[in-house]
């Protein structure tokens, strides 16, 4: 099943027919919209060269991802799917997902493995799936050398 509110953005919603089920999806209670802003200011303070505006946006990042993992990745997902945003943001949002679902060593990706299955349903997984391979087969080059 799917509970909560939207969390996937209304951007792709006028494009796509499967608005509720991004919605739904995500588990968000804040408002699609501003979830989409938020996580696109955090991304870019996250490559600021300056340390005072990159490293609370970082710590902002990784407690997102502990604390709300369905709705922060919904964000990010929903990022990383509309055509309009700037590709350097939609590369962000690309290499967060890989971030919050690849370990760095066989402890950390099975706990992220664990999450994965634990904290989403098998729509939301879809979702992030489909989304995915959607830009990897068809956005700007750009995006899908790097996701």
């Amino acid at each position: 099943g799917g509970g909560g509110g939207g969390g996937f953005g209304e951007a792709r919603a006028r494009d796509r027919p499967d608005r509720r089920d991004r919605q739904r999806a995500s588990g968000a209670t804040a408002e699609p919209r501003g979830a989409m802003v938020d996580i696109a200011v955090l991304l870019q303070a996250a490559q600021s060269p300056e340390d005072h505006v990159r490293q609370p946006a970082e710590k902002e990042l990784h407690d997102s991802e502990v604390n709300h993992f369905a709705a922060f990745l919904g964000a990010l997902v929903e990022l990383l799917g509309t055509n309009s945003q700037p590709d350097q943001l939609r590369i962000a949002a690309a290499l967060q997902i890989k971030r919050v679902l690849t370990g760095q060593d066989d402890l950390s990706q099975r706990t992220k493995a664990d999450n994965w299955r634990n904290t989403l349903d098998d729509n939301s997984r879809g979702i992030v799936k489909n989304t995915c391979l959607s830009v990897l087969a068809g956005a700007s080059v750009n995006v899908s050398k790097q996701a």
